[in-house]
């Protein structure tokens, strides 16, 4: 009741100044809710059904009662005896349970509680401190769970979870990747996948590690944070079935140093990038990198080799953000170009400077991205300029070279400038545009990215 009065007090204290209610009594007022809503609460079970063990047991015991038939929601920092006493004849009725206890000594009361459960649809594990002891009774009754979050795990269960959808793990060294790979095929109906600071043992040992195919036919998403490249790419190789989004969250270089092909990432064919978040979108699969440093080796590791059939590259965002030193020379295939005006003198520059260009003007010139036919540059309001002279230079580079760029976008430049650029541009281009609308690269993310949890992306 004090709680209740304390939240709702500055609602009374509001509805008192007007000048229809001024003479509210507060105390008679909120007795008399508090009591309706006594009355209400005890009519309505599913009230309930949230229970933690650091509850007194009293507390529990009533509550237990007053549930009646609800489906319960449980939370257990310790694993009393008289706690898992009270439950035992209830564990039928358990949908939500978070278990977080020290070790895996603590676990005796979770399978003695788990072995008749039937109902159990989310089930959060977490170990404090690191044992490499069994996890799972091998009775547990798991044909209802649809959600599973397992952290400090010192092994994979070996339980079939033909329900499970969801599934998290975290903070874990597992043994081997071989079983994560047989836990999944025991999980034919998973759509989502999240690996959170994963370390496999036998990655010091990469050559003789086995795999075999995982057919993971209903998997959309899968998310890895802080995993190592080596591993992602022995990770994803099996599946039979590529995902939806893969998202790689920070990921690392761990024993080896050389690049690693991805066979699914290589169906990506544009890439978007503002710094932060590199984006290769594909079908079937779109990749999503996120790192704090955008020119991490194991973000690059991954990407380089399948950088060859991107034909489409969108960067949003200050030059200094961009990595294009690692992305330009890997793009021979690159056919259209959109970005900001900052990025456009960066990447103008990049160009010229890596060419023969004025090395001997009787040999022909070379470029990284010899298949460049458009070119899409945005100038938005809190950016540089667009260096003119850096753009004719690209241009010129692309005529001795052979071919010229097809069709070139210019947008949001001021009257002024497009008098004086448009004479120079058009002369050297097949097709000019000049729109005065300035369009934001967002809106060409993937739709997979939008869908994605914004703890993940944003």
């Amino acid at each position: 009741m004090c709680l209740a009065i304390t939240s709702n007090k500055p609602i009374f204290q509001h509805t008192s100044s007007t000048p229809q209610i001024q003479d509210l009594n507060f105390s008679w007022t909120m007795a008399h809710v508090c009591h309706q809503w006594r009355q209400a609460a005890l009519g309505c079970p599913f009230l309930w059904c949230t229970i933690d063990s650091s509850m007194l047991p009293a507390a529990i015991s009533s509550m237990l009662q007053m549930s009646g038939m609800c489906l319960l929601n449980l939370q257990v920092t310790n694993s009393s005896k008289t706690f898992a006493r009270l439950l035992q004849e209830h564990s039928s009725r358990i949908r939500t349970l978070r278990y977080i206890v020290a070790n895996v000594d603590d676990l005796s009361a979770f399978n003695s509680l788990c072995n008749c459960t039937k109902q159990l649809q989310d089930l959060r594990l977490e170990l404090k401190y690191f044992n490499r002891d069994r996890l799972f009774s091998p009775d547990l009754d798991t044909s209802s769970l649809t959600r599973l979050t397992m952290i400090s795990v010192p092994r994979m269960p070996e339980n079939h979870f033909t329900a499970l959808r969801f599934l998290h793990l975290a903070e874990c060294s597992l043994p081997s990747l071989l079983d994560l790979h047989h836990f999944l095929t025991g999980a034919p109906n998973l759509e989502e996948l999240f690996l959170d600071n994963i370390f496999f043992e036998d990655s010091r040992h990469r050559s003789t590690r086995r795999t075999q195919p995982v057919p993971l036919h209903s998997v959309c998403r899968i998310s890895m944070r802080s995993v190592s490249a080596e591993d992602i790419a022995d990770f994803l190789s099996p599946l039979t079935s590529p995902p939806k989004i893969v998202f790689l969250l920070s990921p690392y270089v761990g024993t080896g140093e050389n690049m690693l092909r991805l066979p699914m990432l290589d169906s990506a064919r544009s890439l978007w990038t503002d710094g932060r978040r590199i984006v290769a979108a594909g079908a079937p699969s779109t990749f999503v990198f996120k790192h704090d440093n955008p020119s991490s080796n194991g973000i690059w590791n991954i990407l380089h080799p399948s950088l060859c059939a991107i034909t489409e590259l969108c960067a949003d965002g200050e030059s200094s953000d961009l990595p294009f030193d690692n992305i330009i020379p890997f793009l021979p295939s690159l056919e259209r170009l959109a970005c900001g005006s900052t990025s456009l003198n960066h990447i103008c520059a990049f160009l010229i400077r890596k060419s023969n260009f004025s090395v001997d003007a009787y040999l022909p010139p070379t470029t990284h991205c010899p298949s460049l036919k458009a070119i899409h540059c945005a100038a938005h309001s809190n950016e540089r300029s667009i260096d003119v002279a850096l753009l004719v230079g690209l241009l010129d580079l692309y005529i001795r070279c052979g071919h010229r760029i097809q069709h070139l976008v210019m947008e949001g430049l001021s009257p002024q400038d497009r008098t004086d650029f448009e004479g120079p541009l058009a002369a050297r281009v097949d097709k000019l545009e000049m729109p005065s609308i300035t369009t934001s690269w967002k809106t060409r993310l993937p739709a997979a990215c939008s869908d994605a949890p914004s703890e993940l992306w944003e």
